[in-house]
């Protein structure tokens, strides 16, 4: 973690996710290692076993101990930044939320609905919101990503109907 930004977002995700899978994957191998013990156990009793193998066996236990308390180290350390980053998400979801319905409520006041307007700038009217709806959806799978990454993916679930209501606001409009 020396050589990584923890203050940029992507690779503080990517460190966490490292930290989680570390986590998730602990019964596993330490299942396996428990295997390996008692596989070796029996060799031992049977003499067959080398001391390479029970050599391999001690350096793969003290591995993984030392990769568990690097994942508990560095989850300690990165702790302050997740959680100011998931606050900083937070805020950026209820920002969107707040602009969405904002457009939203505005949809209607727009040139596109008013008849003076006619139907070919309508049509490019049409074009430049489905524009601004793309970057809705963009800013949506963005902050999404995040908020799954941070735990709360929840979050980011108000902006997805509204974006659909305004998708499908616009679909009436279609000329």
């Amino acid at each position: 973690i020396k050589d990584k930004d923890i203050n940029d977002v992507k690779v503080l995700i990517g460190v966490k996710d490292k930290i989680d899978e570390v986590k998730a994957k602990n019964d596993d191998v330490t299942l396996q290692l428990d295997q390996l013990e008692e596989t070796l156990r029996m060799l031992v009793s049977h003499n067959i076993p080398k001391d390479k193998q029970l050599k391999e066996y001690k350096k793969l236990t003290d591995d993984f101990t030392g990769l568990k308390k690097l994942a508990k180290d560095m989850e300690k350390e990165i702790k302050k930044n997740v959680d100011h980053e998931t606050s900083n998400n937070q805020k950026q979801i209820q920002a969107l939320e707040d602009s969405m319905k904002l457009f939203s409520n505005n949809l209607k006041k727009r040139d596109f609905y008013q008849y003076k307007t006619g139907r070919d700038l309508a049509v490019q009217k049409l074009k430049e919101i489905r524009v601004e709806v793309a970057e809705l959806d963009k800013k949506i799978e963005d902050y999404g990503f995040n908020a799954q990454k941070f735990n709360q993916p929840g979050l980011i679930e108000n902006c997805k109907v509204q974006v659909v209501s305004i998708k499908t606001e616009i679909g009436r409009a279609h000329v």
